[in-house]
């Protein structure tokens, strides 16, 4: 618990262990036992640790821990980054999930396990299988994808990446917070049909319904069509043969997760979390914000050798 908070903060204010170290006035190899859980600092070291990390010490002694987990991290393990950036990345999903899970047992909920889509299947067999509707435009993809079982994460990261795992058996897919909402909903259509063609993909934001009412003999030439087609139902322009982003009309759609808000904000309104505590489990890993991040770049982790 401890070792992972340090883990993570280290590696999001871009220091090396040896850095750290210096700073917290410790030695290297004391970093890294505290890291490995190898040994527990003492309140005075803690307190140093948090000043030269410009965090409180509340954050390095959090409630909620990862290690008690059971974690699949297939989806990382596949994507073609160093062992330092997985590590960011699986740091982080695992804190996320840890604060999901704790809050579902503190308000006593179970959360229903959704049935496997596999690969394959047309987009509007998805829809049937998510319960969604079987014609018109496909509103907030990720927060459906929550009501279903899903567990949907944001992590910080300098690239647009996407991956899904597991964690206690619960499915969860994770989105860099740099990628765009439009961006978002097509990562997560690709992981839920990771053999799915481009006609599969099209038909979850498209509905053949809905295209036979745009284009009765089914071949989409209408540009000016195609390209509102892309603002009204939020279908990812690569789906479609439109000639260049330019012509694409801007999407309204936020795909972002709700559902660790929702929990917090029910635990707060039946008093089974303080204000503090909802605050901490449904915030989270803080500053998500494009604009506001301080991203540890791939050129940094491969020179912190971590």
């Amino acid at each position: 618990m401890f070792g992972a908070n340090l883990s993570y903060y280290r590696m999001d204010r871009g220091l090396s262990k040896k850095e750290l170290a210096q700073k917290a006035g410790i030695s290297p190899m004391s970093v890294t036992y505290y890291e490995a859980g190898k040994r527990r600092p003492s309140v005075e070291v803690t307190r140093r640790l948090a000043l030269a990390l410009g965090i409180s010490m509340s954050d390095l002694l959090t409630t909620y821990d990862p290690t008690r987990i059971r974690f699949d991290h297939s989806g990382l393990r596949q994507l073609s980054f160093s062992v330092g950036e997985k590590d960011y990345l699986r740091v982080q999903v695992e804190d996320e999930a840890a604060r999901f899970l704790q809050l579902l047992s503190l308000l006593g909920r179970h959360i229903t396990k959704p049935s496997p889509v596999g690969g394959g299947r047309s987009g509007e067999r998805i829809r049937l299988l998510l319960s969604l509707p079987a014609q018109g435009p496909l509103f907030s993809f990720l927060p459906a994808l929550e009501r279903e079982g899903y567990l949907v994460l944001l992590v910080r990261f300098s690239s647009p990446v996407f991956f899904s795992g597991k964690a206690e058996g619960i499915p969860y897919l994770a989105f860099s917070s740099l990628l765009s909402p439009m961006e978002r909903r097509l990562g997560a259509a690709n992981l839920l049909l990771p053999m799915a063609t481009k006609e599969d993909l099209l038909s979850l934001f498209l509905p053949e319904r809905d295209r036979k009412l745009f284009f009765p003999d089914r071949k989409l030439r209408d540009g000016a069509l195609l390209r509102r087609l892309c603002a009204e139902y939020g279908v990812p322009p690569s789906l479609l043969p439109l000639k260049g982003r330019e012509e694409v009309l801007p999407w309204t759609g936020k795909e972002e997760p709700l559902l660790l808000s929702l929990l917090s904000e029910e635990g707060l309104e039946r008093g089974l979390l303080s204000p503090e505590k909802a605050n901490e489990l449904s915030e989270g890993l803080k500053g998500l914000k494009k604009e506001e991040e301080s991203f540890y770049t791939k050129d940094e982790v491969r020179k912190n050798g971590i």
